[in-house]
């Protein structure tokens, strides 16, 4: 089973009061990252990425993807997902059922926001975030990694191991 999570992503180098910098990965729950810590994802590996994930391809080979994986208790970065529009349909979390289905459970609300998730998922919050390529730090919608796997740990529960691919960007703010 995988979560799939499509969005722009990034850590602040100095914490966001009170959420620490880092988790521990929880039992069950295996997180994929495909581009290196502090780099950006272009959106046709992004696209690539979900496409083989959503439909168990081999994935593709390309120069700006970089595979590192978060196993269950390794510690893990905390990293932020906020919208990112030109993701379009894809922006968002996705969920895999029965019959390698995706269901999505968190999309993009209007503009820079995310709209409601599916009820007893994953919660937004609405942090103030250093700003993307410099200027004032702002309060933004946004999701956590942590938040993320915490609720695939509820998810493997009942439904065994779950694998959550971050195909998201990892920039420093």
């Amino acid at each position: 089973m995988r979560i799939l999570v499509n969005c722009h992503g990034g850590r602040a180098l100095a914490p966001v009061s009170p959420n620490p910098a880092q988790f521990n990965v929880p039992a069950g729950v295996t997180i994929h990252f495909y581009v290196n810590d502090g780099a950006l994802l272009n959106d046709g590996d992004a696209w690539s990425i979900l496409h083989a994930r959503q439909t168990g391809a081999v994935l593709p080979a390309s120069p700006g993807i970089a595979h590192a994986t978060a196993n269950s208790g390794a510690p893990c970065q905390d990293y932020w997902g906020v919208p990112y529009n030109a993701l379009n349909i894809v922006n968002g979390i996705q969920v895999e059922g029965p019959a390698n289905v995706f269901t999505p459970i968190l999309g993009t609300g209007g503009g820079q926001s995310w709209g409601l998730a599916t009820a007893n998922t994953v919660q937004t919050e609405n942090p103030v975030l250093p700003a993307v390529r410099g200027g004032p730090a702002y309060a933004r919608s946004a999701v956590r990694l942590s938040v993320i796997a915490h609720y695939a740990a509820v998810y493997a529960a009942t439904h065994g191991p779950i694998d959550v691919d971050w195909i998201s960007c990892r920039e420093h703010w």
